[in-house]
């Protein structure tokens, strides 16, 4: 589990795409302190794009001063365009942002709906063949969702998610090409690094601290000893 005390929180605002690779192994993300106060991971950006490739923990807990917190999924903390569940994952883990657009990989089997906050979602991409089975929807999906929101499923799979328990609710159910969202380019290795402070702000010649490195679409937190 990383965790960091941050002097700012405002750095985040520039954060744009949150990449967890495809791994069988579990992944640890929970909120963090910053200037005295507790904040939910991710809750002040306003990302583009969040890919999920494996399990994730403790995402619903923040701490202070000793004392635990639970993030309420209901609450909507910041928001994703696109919020992507594929790699390893079997289900959908539990996120508190607003979504715009839920992609859901190909091996999600099972989709706990009070797993997300729901009142902003605008399509749901289904990449697989057998609908997951859908849980605590009639209690989180409000009518407005399935009258409104758009549903993409594979060609020739439609009818089967008419059928399906839940999915039968969503009104436009709509089948297609669904394999062609996805699309992040694998950087070379030549590709010249950019470096942050926690605030935000870019450094030409970091040193003797923590920086933000971005290398293409790949960020990550480094501390420099020179």
């Amino acid at each position: 589990m990383y965790t960091q005390k941050m002097e700012s929180y405002d750095y985040l605002k520039n954060l744009k795409e949150v990449i967890i690779s495809d791994s069988e192994d579990i992944f640890s993300i929970c909120g963090f302190e910053s200037c005295s106060s507790v904040y939910p991971s991710f809750s002040n950006a306003d990302l583009n794009y969040y890919y999920v490739g494996r399990q994730l923990t403790d995402i619903t807990k923040f701490s202070y001063g000793g004392t635990g917190f639970t993030v309420d999924a209901k609450m909507g903390y910041g928001h994703i365009d696109k919020l992507e569940i594929a790699g390893c994952n079997t289900s959908v883990p539990y996120f508190y942002q607003k979504i715009d657009t839920l992609i859901l990989g190909e091996s999600i089997n099972t989709f706990d709906a009070g797993n997300i906050y729901s009142d902003s979602l605008k399509m749901i991409i289904c990449r697989a063949t057998t609908p997951p089975v859908l849980k605590n929807y009639s209690s989180n999906f409000k009518t407005n969702l399935y009258t409104d929101a758009v549903v993409k499923v594979p060609t020739g799979c439609r009818e089967l998610y008419q059928n399906a328990d839940g999915w039968e609710n969503f009104w436009n159910i709509m089948e297609g090409d669904v394999s062609a969202v996805r699309n992040i380019e694998t950087e070379s290795d030549d590709t010249p690094p950019i470096y942050y402070d926690l605030q935000g702000r870019m450094v030409n010649n970091p040193h003797n601290g923590i920086f933000i490195k971005r290398v293409g679409n790949k960020i990550t937190k480094v501390i420099l000893r020179n």
